[in-house]
């Protein structure tokens, strides 16, 4: 019999999304008008269940080489996670929970590329801090996140949040521009089997959700 999936990264984020409405109730609403904004202006461009997935080839952080979607694809299925940068703490979160599963999606035969808009230097800071074994991948110059459709500018009117962050230098080919964040899980014919799209960042797909997807395709 297969275990029923548990849900471990939500209640995580739960958490941080409560704190952060109740210090900061303006920045909750402004990022909920972004939300609303996205789901018109960007999530009918992502690609859907059912179609190809985009290359990636970009450099991970930890060692600088160059990973390729379609090489790790001859291998195994592949979960393709878009984060926003290591300064955010639901992308954190998020790493944490994927690189306790990662172990298990090995076993199966697949592999994670963890995608945002960083600098080598950031990347690596990320991964460092948790001690990913997760490749995370730098797509320095957005070609990833444009070539997913995932691609938005920030808006005047959350600027001043993020400057505190160091934006728009804190990735300076990219600048301002990030991806809404999404997971997709694609088959070795580089089909996209599975995928979570919200343009609500504090929400992200389950680790269990992904593991399924992955042994749907594996038949294990």
């Amino acid at each position: 019999m297969q275990k029923t999936a548990i849900a471990t990264l939500e209640p995580r984020l739960a958490v941080l999304r409560d704190a952060t409405a109740a210090r900061l109730p303006q920045l909750t609403g402004q990022n909920q008008q972004l939300f609303g904004e996205l789901l018109t202006a960007v999530v009918p461009l992502v690609p859907e269940i059912g179609d190809r997935a985009p290359e990636i080839d970009l450099a991970a952080a930890l060692d600088g080489r160059g990973r390729r979607l379609t090489w790790a694809l001859d291998a195994g299925p592949v979960v393709v996670c878009f984060y926003r940068g290591h300064w955010c703490p639901y992308s954190n979160v998020q790493l944490q929970e994927y690189e306790r599963v990662y172990p298990e999606v090995r076993a199966l035969g697949g592999d994670v590329f963890f995608v945002g808009p960083e600098t080598l230097t950031n990347g690596n800071k990320m991964t460092e801090k948790w001690g990913a074994n997760v490749p995370v991948l730098c797509d320095i110059r957005g070609l990833a996140m444009d070539a997913y459709g995932l691609t938005y500018e920030v808006p005047d009117y959350l600027r001043e949040e993020l400057q505190q962050l160091g934006f728009p230098d804190l990735n300076p080919a990219t600048a301002w521009r990030l991806p809404v964040t999404a997971t997709f899980v694609i088959d070795q014919l580089g089909v996209i089997r599975a995928r979570h799209l919200d343009p609500d960042f504090t929400r992200r797909m389950e680790p269990e959700t992904a593991i399924a997807a992955l042994r749907k395709i594996t038949g294990r």
